[in-house]
């Protein structure tokens, strides 16, 4: 909802009311618009990257030799 008041000039100068074709007097009570989004795949990419990070860190904490475990 817009709070601002547009009222249409009277003097005949060019104004954003005037091209909306607005008669003196009259008030704008609300507007709608497109909003652009960005697409939402690319907030994948934090979760890809954190992950990675979680992953490395946790072979990090693994004792050298036991990368792989030993047939029993």
């Amino acid at each position: 909802m817009i709070d601002d008041v547009i009222q249409a000039d009277d003097q005949g100068k060019p104004s954003a009311a005037g091209e909306l074709k607005l008669e003196l007097e009259m008030v704008i009570q609300s507007a709608e618009g497109t909003c652009e989004r960005m697409p939402k795949q690319i907030f994948y990419i934090p979760v890809v990257v954190l992950l990675a990070l979680i992953w490395m860190l946790q072979r990090l904490r693994r004792p050298a030799g036991s990368a792989q475990p030993e047939a029993a």
